[in-house]
């Protein structure tokens, strides 16, 4: 079992690996186009699924729909590190089995520190992107 966890996680990384390298050389307005979809995507699902989000963006009355370019952001209120720490378990997605993620700390240099969850193909995209230099 083990073999066949590091093969996909090889896999998975040379996939974000080659990602990289192919992006580097789109055009701005083509980098731009994916990374709003992307954007888009990411919005969507937190609404849908991420408590914290879904009261944040009716408190300001923000609809994921809303989003058509990067710059609507702004309307939604930045989280701090004090919003994450005092509401942990709304940022788990709804039905989030916490045993598959690692829980991590920051140092807490600014006197705060954070309990966050990675998962395993963040922790590869990551790897991915130092192999990339």
């Amino acid at each position: 079992m083990e073999i066949l966890h590091e093969t996909k996680s090889l896999g998975d990384r040379l996939y974000y690996l080659l990602e990289l390298r192919r992006n580097q050389w789109k055009k701005k307005d083509e980098l731009r186009k994916i990374q709003v979809k992307r954007l888009k995507a990411i919005v969507r699902y937190a609404y849908d699924h991420v408590p914290y989000y879904h009261r944040l963006f009716d408190s300001v009355e923000f609809k994921p729909e809303d989003l058509r370019f990067q710059e609507d952001l702004r309307r939604i209120p930045i989280t701090t590190k004090l919003n994450m720490k005092e509401n942990f378990s709304g940022f788990l997605a709804v039905g989030t089995d916490q045993s598959r993620y690692t829980s991590c700390w920051t140092s807490g240099s600014t006197g705060i520190p954070l309990n966050f969850l990675v998962d395993r193909e963040t922790t590869r995209f990551s790897q991915s992107f130092h192999l990339n230099g």
